[in-house]
């Protein structure tokens, strides 16, 4: 097999290094790499998004709770799925501002400042 005009630099250019590239490295645990901050961070977004799933049905409302749920809380955007499209521009259109207004008054106009509809991956099928 010929080798194309690419991979023969690519191959040169590797020679001509000083340094290999990949190096060997002993593998470290991913505990000690991560920073107290960046840890502290990850667990106030998961306690936040803990306390909005024991009230989501109060925030949602009765009619809408059963159809969608909190999905992912990051950099002050919830991200809800819905499991059908209908259900998804029903809350687009009438239950957005509520939720987001609820949702502030409850964590604070600080922690949450957006609120995204998304349809369930999980409740896609195939036809």
């Amino acid at each position: 097999m010929k080798k194309g005009r690419w991979q023969l630099e690519r191959e040169r250019h590797h020679i001509a290094r000083e340094t290999p590239i990949l190096g060997v490295r002993e593998p470290t645990p991913l505990a000690s790499v991560i920073s107290p901050v960046v840890k502290s961070i990850i667990t106030f977004h998961d306690t936040d998004l803990e306390k909005i799933e024991q009230k989501w049905e109060t925030f949602a409302g009765k009619d809408f709770a059963p159809h969608c749920k909190p999905g992912r809380f990051e950099n002050g955007r919830l991200t809800i799925f819905v499991d059908n499209a209908v259900w998804l521009n029903e809350l687009k259109r009438y239950r957005k501002k509520i939720i987001l207004s609820q949702l502030q008054e409850f964590l604070g106009k600080d922690k949450i400042t957006d609120v995204i509809f998304r349809l369930d991956p999980g409740e896609r099928k195939k036809t």
